[in-house]
């Protein structure tokens, strides 16, 4: 006996032949191009994500061809493969795009490099061809034209082909690195920048120093300095001092009209002093190692320079003084050749 799901099947064969045999369907087929299942089909790898008829077969029928007709041809929206509309729905190659590599640029197209001399092409398959030519080290590995912040967090340094530039501003701050401290014995007054000034140093261009970090602090500010100008200089007055002052080395003047150190009526109330509070042995007081205070303000001046009182003891006797201190018209002390 023959099962009934047999004989189902027997006849719809049966109806699908008797519609082919009538010429609608067959003759709407005829018009299609052949269909090369080694392209439709999946082929390896690829850029195209989810195609109707991916699978190979897989029917998009229901949806008409999106609008398109039946044998019609066109390009994916990937630029690199073909769609074409058939009894089966819409079906796709697969082939593997390339890659965007180009970026914006159209095939033949050439341009630099990043590292200055070499050449980059963009092939007519869209990709990227550079030379590959031994450029020059001019920056210690850093590219031509490439720029980046100074470690001293205010300068900026760029590749060239003459080698690393760096502009040479003087920082605000050179950083606690330079005027860290924990007394005031620590500190000493320095220019603040990478030439002296010249004439004699006002304050601002002076400030506090660990005595410990001024070389480091003077290569610090000429990184970069192609030459100072020649001009006649001075050194650093002995008015100016240094304290330590919230953990950090500040540079302070005996004479700012601010402070009082300096006030007097008479010369003999005023008096010489070293601006630091140890005598460096063997240094004949002068103009940049010696001040004039008034003698009611020396043991405050000796305060600020001084946490304690264990200096060297200096082998060699005092030397005679260059200077002597007087009261001027302003009734301020100041300092003066001896005798004049």
């Amino acid at each position: 006996m023959i099962q009934r799901p047999l004989l189902l099947v027997t006849a719809l064969f049966l109806a699908a032949c008797s519609t082919h045999s009538n010429g609608t369907e067959s003759d709407a087929g005829s018009d299609l191009p052949s269909i090369d299942t080694g392209v439709f089909l999946d082929s390896g790898p690829t850029d195209l994500g989810d195609h109707p008829g991916d699978s190979g077969a897989e029917s998009d029928a229901g949806l008409n061809c999106e609008g398109r007709s039946l044998g019609e041809s066109w390009q994916h929206d990937d630029g690199c493969n073909t769609c074409t509309c058939t009894e089966d729905g819409i079906m796709c190659t697969r082939i593997h795009c390339p890659g965007d590599g180009c970026g914006d640029h159209a095939p033949g197209d050439t341009w630099e490099a990043g590292d200055g001399c070499n050449t980059c092409t963009c092939t007519e398959e869209g990709r990227v061809q550079c030379t590959a030519m031994q450029c020059p080290d001019h920056c210690g590995g850093r590219a031509l034209g490439e720029r980046w912040d100074h470690e001293d967090g205010c300068n900026t340094c760029s590749c060239t082909e003459e080698g690393i530039i760096c502009t040479r501003r003087g920082c605000p701050s050179p950083g606690e690195a330079f005027t860290r401290c924990h007394i005031s014995r620590e500190c000493t007054v320095t220019k603040n920048t990478c030439c002296a000034v010249c004439g004699v140093p006002e304050l601002e261009n002076l400030q506090g120093v660990n005595i410990s970090r001024v070389q480091d602090l003077d290569a610090h500010l000429c990184i970069g300095n192609e030459g100072c100008p020649e001009c006649p200089t001075a050194d650093i007055p002995g008015h100016y001092f240094a304290t330590c002052r919230d953990s950090h080395c500040e540079a302070r003047d005996v004479y700012d009209p601010e402070e009082t150190l300096d006030r007097c009526h008479v010369d003999e109330d005023c008096v010489l002093t070293a601006n630091t509070c140890c005598r460096p042995c063997g240094q004949t007081p002068g103009d940049n190692n010696t001040t004039a205070v008034g003698r009611a303000s020396e043991a405050t001046l000796r305060q600020l320079l001084c946490e304690a009182h264990d200096c060297e003891i200096c082998d060699d006797p005092q030397p005679e003084p260059t200077l002597e201190a007087y009261c001027n018209e302003n009734q301020r002390c100041r300092t003066r050749p001896v005798g004049r």
